[in-house]
């Protein structure tokens, strides 16, 4: 019993590490930081301070309602991929 559960448990991390990595492609040319603000700004969000996370650009700063927010965005076509604390 503890072998398989031991096997589950490696399976479940090599999985999530694996869909992590996925989340963002590469970008030869990204897209440029202030493209990525103007167009967040006008979802209502504000206080961005941008970094990197997994390949992604990433945003933290807070929604329209003044809750707390981290959003992923592809950096080759600027689009929102994931957002965390909505």
């Amino acid at each position: 019993m503890l072998r398989f559960a031991s096997a589950a448990l490696a399976l479940t991390l090599i999985a999530g590490g694996a869909s992590a990595a996925t989340l963002c492609k590469p970008a030869a040319t990204p897209v440029s930081e202030d493209s990525v603000r103007e167009m967040l700004t006008g979802k209502g969000y504000k206080d961005l301070k941008f970094g990197k996370d997994d390949g992604c650009m990433e945003a933290k700063g807070h929604n329209a309602a003044g809750k707390r927010v981290e959003i992923y965005i592809d950096p080759a076509n600027g689009q929102i991929v994931k957002v965390k604390g909505e």
